[in-house]
């Protein structure tokens, strides 16, 4: 295993730089990758025993909901802030780096308590009249503040992604992962198993986590005193210019990404929701136990995206672009193969891990695992895309998956069941490979060449 990651670090480091800052920048992106993954897959394990497979589907639709508030509360301001204030620190411009972040916090901050409200609003009519589970309600809305304490966890990452001090950002993203597992070991260890008890030691360990990663910021990259504007900062509107020489506005940049962050939100539960109508929650915790499988899978992409999108952000050129969308392809590939191989061998083993009422998990997880494997292809790919003026289309493609996903949820979940679920995305990412390819092709080959590059990393 370790001398699998370590070749694809070696590929992944040739593809993003060739020095050997870049190849410690991309291990250290994976080392946190790496934690989360042992914590979440030994977590999911003490749970789906710990829970039943009934309490587990309950859990599952309640963190459906909580998990909401992240990318709620970022809406791709997140993705924005990194795309500018990375381009801003390869200028020099520390003031501007930290003016960036600090507009990112102040929306995050509105958007995350906006969030909370309407979702505390919400929570009885989808609990009791949508999930015919009413007395899932004070723990949905008690759970909500897991969702408020990650938010803003969130906000150190986004700070060290910027200026590329990658070690510190492992620091913090793998500290939250194993503050997150301390909570769920804490729960075996004194036995106290129930819904309530795991919702309970989330929101402690996202309250903790919060509290001690933000430490590690300069305060003046979260606020500076009589500084309350939503508006960008000055010398934020201007935008760089794009590898491709377009004038990249952050304000259109930020609409897009808001657009296509809530899409892809959607795309990515309704699947969760819809077998809340349709299924059993016996059914909800085998498929949640299938998702499992695939958390190196999806942590292995966001280390990629991680990586890459400052430093694409940090060039100009359509020939460094291209280039680098080349090498990532090769790596895509390597990657796809690899992930194919996985799908088919590792989810056998959801019976002897999680136990035997979780056999159903062995197809879907195969089934979720391979629609990584085809994400693989594109995803990494997909990342470039935004620095080269796609964010105005993506939106458009994402709109087209959430309605095919939806579709295929409503007409397939009453008559297979999860297995629905798993296939709607395995067509979502084909979807992706077909139409954001396409796109990435024309645009890097019809484009001309901009003024030289100013990326000096």
């Amino acid at each position: 295993m370790m001398g699998m990651l370590q070749e694809v670090a070696q590929l992944l480091g040739s593809t993003f730089q060739t020095s050997r800052k870049g190849l410690k920048d991309v291990a250290l992106v994976l080392l946190p990758q790496a934690v989360g993954f042992l914590t979440g897959f030994v977590g999911s394990v003490l749970l789906a025993r710990g829970l039943g497979s009934s309490q587990l589907g309950q859990f599952a639709l309640v963190m459906s909901v909580t998990t909401l508030l992240v990318p709620l509360s970022d809406l791709g301001l997140g993705m924005t802030a990194v795309r500018f204030a990375a381009n801003a620190h390869a200028q020099g411009d520390a003031s501007l780096v930290h003016a960036v972040l600090r507009w990112a916090f102040r929306w995050r901050m509105i958007l995350v308590a906006a969030c909370a409200g309407v979702c505390y609003v919400v929570i009885p009519f989808v609990a009791s009249d949508v999930w015919k589970s009413a007395e899932l309600t004070q723990v949905m809305r008690f759970g909500l503040l897991a969702g408020v304490f990650a938010s803003i966890g969130a906000v150190p990452s986004i700070y060290f992604q910027s200026i590329r001090r990658f070690g510190v950002n492992a620091l913090v993203q793998g500290g939250q992962s194993v503050a997150s597992f301390l909570g769920i070991l804490l729960v075996a260890v004194l036995g106290l198993w129930s819904l309530l008890a795991v919702v309970e030691v989330s929101v402690a360990s996202a309250a903790l986590g919060a509290i001690i990663f933000l430490a590690l910021v300069p305060t003046s990259s979260l606020v500076l005193g009589g500084e309350w504007s939503l508006r960008a900062p000055r010398g934020f509107g201007k935008g760089p210019r794009g590898p491709v020489g377009e004038l990249i506005d952050p304000n259109v940049f930020a609409f897009y990404s808001v657009g296509n962050t809530v899409l892809a939100l959607l795309a990515q539960r309704v699947d969760i929701w819809l077998m809340g109508v349709f299924v059993t929650t016996s059914e909800i915790g085998a498929y949640n136990v299938g998702t499992r499988f695939t958390l190196p899978m999806a942590m292995l992409i966001t280390s990629i995206a991680t990586a890459l999108l400052p430093r694409v952000s940090a060039k100009s050129t359509r020939e460094e672009v291209r280039s680098l969308t080349t090498k990532t392809v090769r790596v895509s590939a390597f990657l796809a193969g690899g992930g194919v191989l996985y799908a088919i061998l590792v989810p056998l083993l959801a019976p002897a891990l999680f136990g035997e009422e979780y056999r159903q998990s062995v197809g879907l997880g195969q089934l979720l695992c391979l629609r990584y494997a085809i994400a693989f292809l594109i995803a990494p790919a997909g990342i470039i895309g935004f620095s080269i003026g796609l964010v105005r289309t993506y939106w458009v493609i994402n709109a087209v998956q959430l309605a095919v996903v939806t579709v295929i949820n409503l007409l397939l979940l009453p008559r297979i069941g999860p297995y629905a679920a798993a296939f709607a995305l395995i067509v979502h990412e084909i979807i992706s490979v077909v139409w954001v390819g396409g796109l990435l092709w024309r645009k890097l080959r019809s484009d001309p060449a901009p003024a030289p590059s100013t990326d000096h990393d």
